[in-house]
């Protein structure tokens, strides 16, 4: 099947409204002719003839000829439009389904660049064509036609001498076309390999997100396992036996009288989490690393909360405006090259004036016992 017959058998589905865009096409081309007639018998009739009651007449035909050429325009082109986006869904759908069925080998041939544009570039130039080229060519030659015919009716030598440029203006537009097609061909071949350029690209992102992906998953299922075993440790207990006491006593901890949380005895600091699990029977299989993780959660919770809560002061302490007017040079308890600094750099708050060479901890301390005393 050749090209053209494979466009136009889907095209052959909506050739009815393609008919009706035609016929509203050919209205518009013949009332494209009226408004000139009109302006002629203004000319000739009412400003040479001086016959002004005709012009209000004729005004009005005017008027009505351009609201109603206006209206059919819109129409034709909702036609087209219509005819356009259906003719590219068909085709598009029969593309893809045409692309499921082939082999790899297939796909081994062709570039995936290649069959981008296809349904992207070059299906939007059928649609283009379908929507705007049909009609403007049926238009422009209808609207030629009846220009001449005009022009045979006012001045036959002034045709004729129109017509002598006619074969001049074929050959230019024959040699454009020749020109343009091989211009044509290579923007479609370059946009191609744009497409698979781009598409090689972002297949590899994927892949690179792939593997990064996989290794935050693992990370993230690490520290949830942990979340669940430090869960479980809180609210598991045993109850006091005489093999906990010699355990207990082995280790050199205090023994328990009324029983105890796993994770209780585990912040024990002589205690591991091998040591329990003679008292922990429903203990899951956990990796090495998960129980390394869940056993210095427990061990040291508290002095990683304090930390936090010192991390959180700190922030808290650098987002602290300085005063715009305090003197650097004045406070007490500043080495000297931090004041010198300071005193140049002027920082908006404590955080900058930490993070200025020059300004140690000390210096910062300073600051802080600076500021909580006059501010």
């Amino acid at each position: 099947m050749t090209p053209y017959k494979w466009f136009f058998s889907f095209l052959k589905k909506y050739q009815k409204q393609m008919l009706l865009g035609i016929f509203l096409t050919t209205v518009i081309a013949v009332l494209s002719t009226v408004n000139p007639y009109i302006s002629g018998v203004i000319v000739d009739d009412v400003i040479l003839s001086e016959n002004y009651d005709l012009l209000p007449g004729l005004v009005a035909c005017l008027l009505l000829v351009t609201l109603f050429t206006g209206a059919l325009r819109f129409l034709y082109q909702v036609v087209f439009e219509t005819a356009s986006q259906g003719v590219l869904y068909d085709m598009r759908n029969r593309v893809y389904r045409k692309l499921l069925e082939e082999d790899f080998a297939f796909y081994n041939r062709k570039r995936t660049g290649d069959l981008m544009s296809r349904q992207t570039g070059d299906m939007e130039a059928i649609r283009h064509f379908v929507a705007l080229v049909i009609y403007a060519v049926y238009q422009n030659v209808l609207l030629f036609i009846f220009a001449l015919l005009m022009i045979f009716t006012v001045n036959t030598r002034l045709a004729l001498c129109m017509l002598v440029v006619l074969p001049f203006t074929a050959y230019c537009t024959y040699r454009q076309s020749k020109e343009v097609k091989p211009a044509f061909q290579r923007n479609r071949n370059c946009f191609s390999s744009l497409n698979a350029f781009v598409q090689e690209n972002i297949s590899g992102n994927r892949v690179v997100k792939a593997f990064a992906r996989e290794e935050y998953e693992k990370v993230r299922e690490k520290y949830a396992a942990v979340d669940r075993e430090v869960r479980r440790l809180e609210h598991t207990g045993t109850p006091p036996s005489p093999a906990l006491t010699a355990m207990l006593e082995k280790r050199g901890e205090p023994p328990v009288k009324d029983g105890a949380r796993l994770a209780d005895l585990l912040r024990r600091p002589r205690l591991s989490y091998a040591d329990l699990a003679s008292f922990d029977p429903d203990r899951p299989d956990l990796p090495p690393a998960v129980v390394s993780e869940a056993e210095i959660t427990i061990k040291y919770a508290g002095y990683i909360d304090r930390q936090l809560r010192q991390v959180e002061e700190v922030r808290r302490l650098e987002e602290r405006p300085m005063p715009e007017d305090i003197d650097y040079l004045s406070i007490e308890g500043l080495r000297l090259e931090a004041r010198q600094k300071l005193d140049k750099i002027r920082p908006l708050n404590l955080g900058q004036a930490s993070r200025v060479s020059g300004v140690s901890p000390a210096d910062v301390t300073a600051l802080m016992i600076y500021l909580e005393k006059t501010v």
